[in-house]
């Protein structure tokens, strides 16, 4: 597929679907550029995951922290199990502590 975007470049990119699957649909078309990824999809896909595995660990710093919170503040001496919950949980304890 050719495209050009509004007063910008054009791209000529490829769009492949599953073999695996007897049916497709739009959700299940996978776009790429012609050709293989370039150099600067390959710089911005490392920074892209770079940056998503911070999030990602930093949502689990942010989990400990609030489970840590709520065993201080009910002077709990058990683990992490004791408040094994979801974040909307975790969240409604410490807003009742």
């Amino acid at each position: 597929m050719s495209t050009q975007l509004d007063g910008g470049p054009s791209f000529d990119l490829d769009i492949t679907t599953p073999r695996a699957r007897s049916s497709v649909d739009i959700s299940t078309f996978r776009v790429g550029r012609h050709g293989g990824p370039d150099e600067a999809d390959l710089a911005y896909r490392e920074r892209l995951y770079g940056l998503i595995g911070a999030i990602v660990v930093a949502g689990g710093h942010v989990e400990a922290a609030m489970k840590r919170l709520i065993l201080l503040l009910r002077d709990e001496q058990g683990g992490f199990s004791l408040v094994d919950k979801t974040w909307s949980d975790l969240h409604k304890l410490l807003g009742g502590v």
